[in-house]
């Protein structure tokens, strides 16, 4: 969670985000909704959810195997030309 600057009283204070990385003055948050990064000092990590689900983590993994094949498929092409 990431702490939204107060607006009114009846406006969200916090939104769900998934850290990125880390930034110097805190970390790197990406927000799926908006689809942005934003960097923040003010995040409480909810560390019981690992912040993804099953079906989530297997297309992040075809994802990483496809570019992987891609990649050397590329790579191979690039030596064939020569």
């Amino acid at each position: 969670m990431v702490n939204i600057p107060r607006g009114s009283k009846m406006e969200e204070r916090a939104k769900e985000v998934r850290m990125v990385g880390y930034a110097k003055p805190g970390y790197k948050l990406y927000d799926p909704i908006t689809d942005t990064v934003v960097t923040s000092r003010d995040v409480r990590f909810d560390e019981t959810d690992i912040g993804y689900t099953e079906m989530e983590e297997k297309k992040i993994q075809e994802s990483l195997s496809d570019s992987i094949h891609q990649t050397k498929i590329k790579q191979q092409m690039k030596y064939k030309l020569r």
